[in-house]
């Protein structure tokens, strides 16, 4: 099984300061981290892997100090990491437009993964405009993936219940935090 893992950099909100003269964000002194919910993306692909074998890809858009977040994929397990660089500031329109022209150039790929939710931005728009943009379907809000005799199967949060979702493949999921902790690197 083929998984490529979408993971961002973003800034760490505990770094960030306003500005209260200008009346914006300081982004000065502002370190930037790996998208917390990308890494519980990155941890059920990497689960995935271990259950039914393949290989797992991180790819990233942006800067060229985005690769810290390709680097940290790859020492928290990924086969690989892609790093499509630009400095022109992306809107999340032009983002899913380069990761989708990225996913078509790698050839075979079953699953690809997202996290819920950006950390600076709270917007999870990612994985149904990814899936639209590939002819994918999508399934939001998945908790947990897991793989038995009967194929692949994600749980669905619903509210304070969960449901399982068959999973067929190829499909865009977007990952919530679970109950399995992302590893370190």
């Amino acid at each position: 099984m083929r998984i490529i893992v979408c993971v961002k950099q973003v800034y760490d909100p505990k770094t960030v300061k306003i500005s209260r003269s200008r009346e914006e964000m300081d982004l000065r002194e502002a370190e930037r981290i790996f998208n917390p919910a990308d890494k519980y993306a990155l941890e059920a692909a990497l689960r995935v892997r271990e259950l039914l074998g393949g290989q797992v890809l991180a790819l990233t858009v942006g800067k060229a100090d985005a690769d810290d977040v390709a680097r940290e994929a790859v020492a928290m397990g990924a086969d690989q990491a892609v790093l499509v660089t630009t400095d022109d500031p992306l809107s999340g329109r032009a983002v899913t437009a380069l990761i989708a022209a990225a996913v078509a150039q790698m050839g075979a790929v079953d699953l690809v993964l997202t996290g819920a939710a950006g950390a600076t931005d709270g917007a999870g728009s990612l994985a149904p405009r990814l899936a639209a943009a590939l002819g994918w379907p999508v399934l939001l809000d998945a908790v947990q993936l897991n793989a038995g005799a009967s194929g692949l199967s994600a749980v669905i949060a619903q509210g304070a219940d969960a449901a399982l979702a068959p999973v067929i493949t190829p499909v865009v999921v977007a990952v919530i935090p679970g109950p399995e902790r992302p590893r370190y690197p």
